[in-house]
């Protein structure tokens, strides 16, 4: 694979995939994986459907130009042959998965999905055989199955996860529900065959992935569950194991992420939809709604064909499905519940019970009366009414991430005010809260990567120096999202070290997805060499025509010597109080300014690129003013800068040599210049590009 996140895991890949091939007859290793239930140990039919193959390429359609309704740009020719288009993929998954195909794609969705910048074939590859002795071989070697505490098994010598793991013991293994009890208490009921094989997966997961790391993710063994349902047990643990090392695109990792990520949902329906949100609010249903997307994947409301469809789509587009389709079901049930449900019944929770009646009395194709699971695809990705194209304003990828933490950052500043003020008392709301996150109330230091010295004594080591002080450390780790606080910092490019060109630094950083760059300003006449400035960066710097990042990027100003601020601002005893007041709002100080969504951004919608939404004309000149709020990254061969203004000015800009800096305030950030007394412009010194990378194995962070 291209990223180092697998580095250490699928090193071996090439050459096991290479023997597996060569044990298997001439063309066996290309064909798919078939799908099997080793969670209820159901027999799965494994007819494929015409449009869909059992080899490379997973389908091949030849599509009149005038009848492509789920491709999103125009035809070049009258009848165009499509394979392995990205493009058709999402539409075809959308229109669901054979069930005998669905080990294979749900594998390679997974490893497309959490690592989008490799090629798609390495990923297309893990649909076929010649990956079956890799994805085993890892999930054996971590098992003593002989008893002896060593593992001999013939897949030990395939490849090793990590040498320094010890092997797990059968014996051992216990239940984890990591922060989820409630699915072993619907597995329990059911008498599930497969509940040992869920054990095993989950037990594996904790103990050799995120133990210590992650012990709070509910919707993790929902998925698991689910996965088991058409994957080996080797193939889930495996799917798992990368949804959790890239967890930022599939589900959250702490308590205070998983409310948060529940309270921005309710944010979008309640700006989108308020009556829809005021009718849930009033019937006492938002917590048990909520949870029963972000914690039981739907599995509490759907039947089981509806769940499967969902994991179809979920395992290339992430945890944006669930809003999306959580939002969708809201607004379709809340028509339905007002028509039907409101006065069917006097029970006090007749909305959930009206709800769950609604969708399993629904079909695929509305023959039912209760939801139809083709008009609930159509209303997720904004399409409503037979033939008519009005776009759902539906806020993008980027929008949907900065919600989160902002309710994340509201969370943790609430908990921190609760436990100051030894309040007892809690509402309704914060009841699913649960006990606080260990770490909210306490900000260590990000940790420092300190390479070691080069096995060549004439070659210069490459040592860390603008986040050596753990002033600089602390202040990182306050400003970051709390899930990446628990991360070291890694230097992986340096002015001094590595040339001071834009094509060294993107050929040093395009691989890195979380950033954080620092420089220090070769000149300053107020506080010389006390000051360092700089961004962080939610996706991997690279030269492009297009806007990037996220709003989790945000610029940040560091003050390193407090003294010297607090002697000037305490300065001559015989200025008036007027006068030093004045000298002390002058000062710089240390400061972080991160994205904010504009107010407005639920009244327009924010159409993009990522799910090629269209703007009607009546927005279009809205949308030229939300180009400027939603400049992230920008980075081509002469510059490259996060955040804009509309006078072109950017919160932080470097120029192609990396020697001039200009900053300004930029729209979305509302920051101040981030050197106020240097006109915008100045010189920059050293440079430094940081990646931040996992504590347990020092492996980057996706």
């Amino acid at each position: 694979m291209n990223d180092a996140t697998t580095s250490t895991t699928t090193a071996a890949d090439g050459d096991n995939a290479a023997a597996a091939a060569s044990e298997s007859p001439p063309g066996l290793s290309e064909m798919f994986i078939n799908s099997t239930d080793e969670l209820r140990h159901r027999t799965i039919n494994q007819a494929i459907p015409n449009t869909w193959n059992d080899r490379p390429p997973l389908f091949e359609i030849n599509i009149p130009s005038r009848n492509r309704p789920y491709l999103w740009r125009k035809p070049k020719q009258e009848h165009v042959t499509e394979q392995e288009d990205p493009n058709l993929l999402k539409g075809m998954i959308r229109k669901g998965i054979p069930a005998p195909l669905r080990c294979a794609v749900w594998m390679s969705n997974i490893i497309q999905s959490s690592h989008p910048g490799q090629e798609l074939s390495v990923s297309h590859e893990y649909r076929t055989l010649a990956k079956v002795q890799v994805v085993d071989g890892l999930y054996h070697s971590l098992w003593d199955n002989d008893g002896s505490g060593n593992n001999n098994s013939k897949h030990n010598n395939i490849h090793r996860s990590n040498s320094t793991t010890r092997v797990i013991h059968k014996q051992d293994v216990k239940r984890i529900d990591f922060g989820n009890p409630s699915i072993w208490e619907m597995l329990d009921e059911e008498q599930c065959p497969g509940r040992v094989v869920l054990e095993r997966v989950l037990y594996a997961l904790h103990h050799t992935v995120v133990g210590g790391v992650i012990d709070y993710a509910p919707l993790l063994p929902t998925l698991a569950s689910v996965l088991l349902g058409f994957m080996s047990e080797s193939y889930v643990f495996y799917a798992c194991r990368e949804m959790c090392f890239h967890s930022n695109w599939f589900f959250s990792t702490s308590r205070s992420e998983h409310v948060a990520t529940q309270r921005a949902f309710l944010d979008v329906l309640q700006k989108l939809h308020p009556q829809t949100y005021k009718t849930m609010k009033e019937q006492e249903a938002t917590t048990q709604f909520t949870r029963a997307i972000f914690q039981d994947f739907f599995t509490s409301i759907f039947p089981e064909w509806m769940v499967f469809r969902l994991m179809d789509i979920y395992s290339l587009e992430g945890s944006k499905v669930l809003f999306r389709f959580g939002v969708a079901l809201a607004v379709l049930y809340g028509k339905e519940y007002k028509e039907r449900y409101m006065y069917a019944s006097c029970e006090p929770n007749k909305y959930w019970l009206g709800l769950v009646d609604y969708c399993y009395s629904g079909s695929d194709e509305g023959n039912g009366g209760g939801l139809n699971f083709e008009v609930l695809v159509k209303k997720a990705y904004g399409v409503h009414g037979k033939g008519v194209r009005k776009r759902f304003r539906f806020p993008r990828r980027p929008i949907l991430a900065r919600l989160v933490e902002m309710e994340e950052e509201a969370y943790r500043t609430k908990q921190m005010t609760t436990s100051q003020d030894g309040a007892d008392s809690k509402n309704k709301e914060d009841e699913q809260d649960g006990p606080n996150d260990f770490y909210l109330h306490h900000i260590e230091p990000l940790g420092l990567v300190i390479p070691p010295p080069p096995a060549d004594p004439s070659f210069e080591r490459v040592v860390p120096r603008l986040a050596a002080s753990t002033l600089v450390r602390t202040k990182l780790a306050e400003w970051l999202p709390l899930s990446l606080r628990f991360s070291n910092l890694d230097l992986i490019y340096s002015t001094s070290h590595h040339g001071r060109t834009l094509d060294s630094f993107y050929r040093h950083v395009s691989k890195a997805t979380h950033t954080i760059m620092i420089l220090e300003p070769y000149e300053n006449s107020r506080i010389k060499d006390e000051i360092l400035v700089g961004m962080y960066a939610s996706q991997a710097w690279h030269p492009s025509s297009r806007v990037y990042g996220d709003g989790r990027c945000f610029l940040f100003r560091i003050v390193l010597d407090d003294n010297v601020i607090k002697d000037v601002k305490n300065g001559d005893q015989k200025k008036d109080q007027k006068q030093q007041q004045q000298e002390s709002k002058d000062l710089p100080t240390s400061q972080c300014w991160k994205w904010q969504p504009p107010d407005d951004l639920f009244t327009f919608g924010s159409g993009g690129s990522e799910d090629h939404e269209m703007l009607d004309s009546s927005s279009k000149s809205h949308a030229s003013a939300q180009a400027a709020l939603e400049t992230f990254q920008i980075s081509t061969n002469d510059f490259l800068s996060l955040g804009g203004n509309d006078k072109g000015g950017s919160g932080l800009r470097l120029n192609e040599d990396l020697t001039k800096a200009e900053s300004s305030c930029a729209a979305g950030f509302n920051n101040e210049p981030l050197l106020p007394d240097a006109g915008g412009m100045f010189e920059v010194g050293l440079l430094e590009v940081y990646q931040l990378v996992r504590q347990m194995d020092g492996a980057p962070i996706r």
